[in-house]
């Protein structure tokens, strides 16, 4: 007797969990429609504070707010002597603009915040104040698992030490690191 009313509350609730779910690649689609639509929405009060604020200066306004188009990508990259090298990028308008690079791995790796140094015509380099770090030319998003990075290094007083060299892309790696 229970099974007669086991079954079909069972079977009304595989009906109803097949007909309410939605696949990932819906709801990926729809957090990124909200996501730009809460950009739009922030571009659009930005400008209308500062068409109000220009019009109590002088009576017009000469402020604008533009959306950016803004990414990014993580790459891993195997480094001689066995080191591991993991950069974020951040990309805005297809041009790497800043990155995160992790030296090693647990609790004693090397982090950084670097930015893009459009100085250096022959690498794509980034720098801070104590570290640089150098990729091939040419990185965007849609070619960060094939480009090679150089070396990254501290600077010094006299000379700059190099903590990673050589670093060739792990595609893999980085494959699994941007899905």
């Amino acid at each position: 007797m229970k099974l007669v009313k086991f079954v079909p509350a069972l079977v009304a609730t595989l009906v109803l969990a097949a007909c309410s779910s939605t696949s990932a690649e819906e709801a990926a689609a729809a957090a990124k429609a909200k996501e730009a639509q809460a950009l739009e929405q922030a571009a659009a009060r930005a400008n209308d504070q500062a068409a109000n604020m220009a019009k109590s200066i002088d009576g017009k306004a000469a402020v604008t707010v533009e959306k950016l188009a803004t990414e990014s990508k993580s790459a891993s990259y195997r480094c001689m002597n066995g080191k591991t090298l993991v950069a974020t990028y951040a990309f805005e308008n297809n041009v790497a603009r800043a990155v995160n690079v992790r030296l090693g791995k647990g609790k004693n790796a090397l982090v950084a915040s670097l930015i893009r140094d459009d100085n250096d015509k022959d690498f794509t380099a980034f720098q801070s104040d104590k570290y640089t770090w150098k990729v091939d030319v040419g990185l965007t998003p849609k070619n960060i698992a094939t480009i090679n990075g150089g070396n990254f290094s501290a600077k010094g007083a006299n000379s700059d030490e190099i903590l990673a060299k050589l670093c060739s892309v792990n595609s893999s790696a980085t494959n699994r690191l941007n899905k």
